[in-house]
């Protein structure tokens, strides 16, 4: 979708290939709108207000349901749990996690979820808002349009929107050109944009995440005799998570990293107040982004993905999106990757390509900033869809008007 009231700001050709930056504080006293945010994701829903410049909240994506009901002991009259109340409640709960690699799959769950986020964490009745949901870009029209019910149905919300996540994580660097790899828990995009328009015809998909790298580092550390004892069950295997956000890292040059006689190694406390020393397994997890196939995933890597993105569109605005190519999501934390990403661009791209990599520290957070911009626009309000016209269009409005 284009937004013609999009600020405008001049090109301006920067010579270096890692732009890094930083988003101001929002003070969270008050909300600050009467329109919420809602970046829901695989792993975790990030809720905020628009204007915000962060989530107020962030809420795994799950819901659990008591095994046997007396199990719970106290509020046994309570049959779902939501987020981490279910996580620390897992021993005698039956997990679901209602989002799986973007898209919606469990109704019931999803229903439960929201009603928690909306009553429980924002505390107020939705019914007096407005709501922006953000989206994966392969999300059924079915889907969507059983979205749009449930929000004005169930919650008999003022009005709502619906847009894909990846065009706004460009938003929140300042661009309406440029390339957007957007790499969450379940799935990874590739999204140009031009003028505001996501282009369908060049964007790329691939089928990993973040639960990918996870599943890849297990298996790597059961191949190590000190790791393997504590990776039985499934809270132990939480370590991972931890381990993989504080030590892994993506290598430069990885055949050189992996060739490296003296790698010096990293120490992990273990759950038992041991320690473990970790080395190659900490870069050979990530190394599945720039080689997929290491995950049984034929698409090519993230560099492979951009290039082939910006090569499927037009030639006279290549360079404005090799100028703009703006990493979000948890997926692109890892220390190393904007430098390795760019570093392959160039080795693949012409001699004379200017590769900006915009990488903001905060950028987990970009899809739901750039959601806080575009609802503020003056004529957000217009685009939204209201109850009345859903009940005289019916829910394929959503298919129309959300694009």
């Amino acid at each position: 979708m284009a937004f013609s009231c999009w600020p405008r700001h001049e090109e301006k050709k920067i010579e270096t290939s890692i732009i890094e930056t930083q988003t101001l504080e929002t003070d969270f006293s008050l909300p600050t709108s009467d329109v919420i945010i809602i970046d829901c994701g695989s792993n975790a829903c990030k809720v905020g207000f628009s204007g915000d410049n962060k989530p107020r909240h962030s809420i795994p994506t799950i819901v659990g349901r008591p095994k046997q009901k007396a199990a719970v002991g106290y509020r046994s009259e309570q049959d779902s749990f939501v987020g981490y109340e279910a996580q620390q409640k897992r021993a005698v709960l039956n997990l679901n996690t209602p989002i799986e690699r973007g898209i919606i799959t469990n109704w019931d769950d999803i229903e439960v979820y929201f009603d928690y986020l909306f009553h429980e964490s924002l505390q107020l009745n939705p019914a007096d808002y407005r709501i922006l949901l953000t989206e994966t870009l392969n999300n059924p029209n079915r889907n969507r349009e059983k979205l749009l019910e449930l929000m004005l149905e169930k919650f008999r919300v003022k009005s709502f929107f619906l847009t894909p996540a990846p065009p706004l994580a460009l938003y929140a660097y300042g661009f309406y050109t440029g390339v957007a790899l957007d790499s969450g828990e379940g799935q990874t995009h590739i999204v140009p944009v031009y003028e505001g328009f996501a282009m369908p015809h060049s964007t790329r998909y691939m089928p990993m995440g973040g639960k990918d790298i996870d599943k890849m580092l297990e298996n790597i550390l059961a191949q190590n005799s000190d790791t393997l004892y504590f990776l039985q069950t499934s809270t132990e295997r939480e370590f991972l998570r931890d381990i993989k956000e504080q030590l892994c890292y993506v290598a430069f040059d990885y055949r050189e990293e992996f060739a490296k006689p003296a790698l010096k190694p990293k120490s992990y406390r273990l759950p038992d107040g041991n320690y473990v020393n970790l080395s190659n397994e900490l870069f050979r997890c990530t190394e599945a982004l720039f080689e997929p196939t290491m995950l049984d995933v034929k698409t090519g890597g993230i560099h492979e993905n951009i290039f082939r993105s910006i090569h499927l569109s037009d030639s006279s605005i290549r360079h404005l999106l090799y100028g703009h190519i703006v990493l979000s999501g948890g997926n692109t934390l890892f220390p190393g990757l904007q430098h390795r990403l760019a570093n392959e661009m160039r080795l693949m791209s012409e001699p004379d390509a200017t590769i900006n990599i915009h990488a903001k520290s905060d950028r987990s957070n970009a899809v739901f900033l750039g959601a806080s911009l575009l609802s503020s626009l003056a004529k957000f309000k217009d685009m939204m869809i209201t109850y009345t016209e859903y009940y005289e269009t019916g829910p394929a409005i959503v298919n129309r008007k959300c694009f």
